[in-house]
């Protein structure tokens, strides 16, 4: 259950089984609510199944685990806590996208940008057969990170290649659970026998370079690392202001990058 950003009172529901996620939205003021919260939530659900907004996805039913990645916003000196990406495992891939809270009310949708991205084969490393679908899910910030019975693989959400897969425990060993803690940037697996910890690293150095391939040239530059890169967005982001004829914006873009004054001029 997810609280909208700028209405405290309402909230969205995300339900999902093998087949479909049923987006329930509506009011249940929770503040007010003393001792058993359970007739607003009847209330709210009530309601808002009599005519749910969801997705379907064709064929046969998938594992259907959910899971929601928040961050952290600012309003003024006040922090809230924002969900902000979904996924959803489904029979034929991850089913994900972005949460936009405004003004919907019962019925309305707040996914945007969704997608459907197949399960991976495995790796040439791995024995297991690659019709095994995952049966647990995180997310990150920019990752999906999908587990299976013996190894964890990530899904850069931004072109939906495989960014890292690794093989988790002994030979003998079945992963059932994972899960990512979203304030210490770590990722944790369990087995009836261990718990793993993985520990999330500059998990977005290559995310400059996708915004770059996309002309997203602002993306880029929040994402460098270094003046390389960021000398490498703005030339690309100048010569495409060039092509486009726009040359008095990509003069200044030029200007701020290493490429010499004569260089310039001479086209």
């Amino acid at each position: 259950m997810e609280a909208f950003p700028a209405r405290r009172k309402h909230h969205l529901v995300l339900i999902t089984t093998g087949t479909r996620m049923y987006q329930i939205v509506g009011a249940a003021d929770l503040e007010s609510q003393t001792g058993d919260k359970s007739a607003v939530f009847e209330a709210m659900l009530r309601n808002g199944l009599t005519n749910p907004n969801f997705q379907e996805i064709p064929g046969m039913p998938g594992p259907g685990a959910l899971t929601v990645h928040h961050r952290e916003t600012r309003a003024g000196s006040r922090a809230h806590i924002v969900a902000t990406d979904f996924a959803w495992l489904t029979s034929m891939g991850v089913f994900f996208g972005r949460l936009t809270f405004g003004a919907q009310e019962a019925g309305d949708s707040v996914v945007e940008n969704a997608a459907l991205i197949p399960y991976p084969a495995p790796s040439s490393s791995t024995d297991i057969s690659s019709t095994e679908q995952p049966s647990s899910l995180s997310l990150t910030e920019f990752h999906i990170l999908l587990q299976y019975s013996d190894r964890v693989c990530a899904l850069n959400m931004l072109n939906s290649k495989v960014a890292y897969e690794q093989t988790i425990g002994s030979s003998d060993e079945t992963l059932q659970g994972l899960t990512v803690d979203e304030t210490k940037h770590t990722c944790w697996l369990y087995s009836p026998a261990n718990i793993y910890e993985l520990v999330v690293t500059d998990e977005d150095r290559d995310v400059w370079g996708i915004y770059l391939s996309r002309h997203q040239f602002d993306m880029a530059l929040e994402h460098c690392y270094n003046d390389m890169q960021r000398d490498m967005v703005l030339r690309a982001q100048a010569e495409h202001l060039f092509a486009a004829e726009d040359y008095v914006q990509s003069a200044e873009c030029f200007a701020r990058t290493s490429v010499n004054f004569e260089e310039v001029v001479l086209r």
